[in-house]
C-alpha cells in the first residue's frame, strides 16, 4: 500500500503513457479517434494505443510535443495536468496556495496541482505531492472516482 499522509492507496502498480492513454480514455468514456495524424514523431498508426493517444491530444488533454515515449511512466505531474483538462476545471487556486512544499509557483504543473487541490481533489494529500514520483493506477482511479 501507499500512503500520502491521508490517503492510503492500494499497491503501487505505474502505468506507462500508453496505458495512461488507454485508461483515461475509457474512464471518460470517450469514443477513441481511429482517423488522423497519430502527430508524434514516436507514435505509429499500427499500434494499440495510439487511437487513445490521438483522442487524449485531439481533446485537448495532452500537449502536442515531439514525442509521446510511450513507455515511459506517467508522472503525477503529467497526471494531474491531464486530469485537470479530461474533467474540465477551470484553473482556480486556493487561499494560502501553494499548498505543497514541493509544487512551488516555478513548477510547471503548479497551476493544474493547485487546481485539482482547489476542487477538493487533493485535499487529502500533503504536505508534499512528489509531482515526479510514478503515477499508479490507483492514484488516477481515486480521480476519476470523484469526477
Amino acid at each position: 500500500y501507499s500512503f500520502s499522509n491521508f490517503v492510503v492507496l492500494p499497491a503501487q502498480n505505474f502505468m506507462n503513457k500508453a496505458e495512461f492513454a488507454k485508461i483515461l480514455v475509457e474512464e471518460l468514456g470517450i469514443q477513441p479517434y481511429v482517423d488522423g495524424n497519430p502527430y508524434f514523431v514516436d507514435l505509429q498508426e499500427d499500434v494499440w494505443f495510439s487511437p487513445y493517444v490521438k483522442t487524449l491530444l485531439n481533446r485537448g488533454i495532452i500537449k502536442p510535443e515531439k514525442n509521446y515515449n510511450p513507455a515511459d511512466f506517467v508522472t503525477r505531474a503529467y497526471a494531474a495536468e491531464a486530469l485537470v483538462e479530461a474533467l474540465g476545471l477551470k484553473f482556480k487556486l486556493a487561499d494560502g496556495a501553494p499548498h505543497f512544499s514541493d509544487v512551488p509557483r516555478e513548477n510547471p504543473s503548479f497551476y493544474a496541482v493547485e487546481t485539482l487541490y482547489s476542487s477538493g481533489q487533493l485535499s487529502n494529500f500533503g504536505p508534499a505531492f512528489m509531482p515526479d514520483n510514478p503515477a499508479s493506477r490507483s492514484f488516477l482511479q481515486f480521480f476519476l472516482k470523484q469526477k
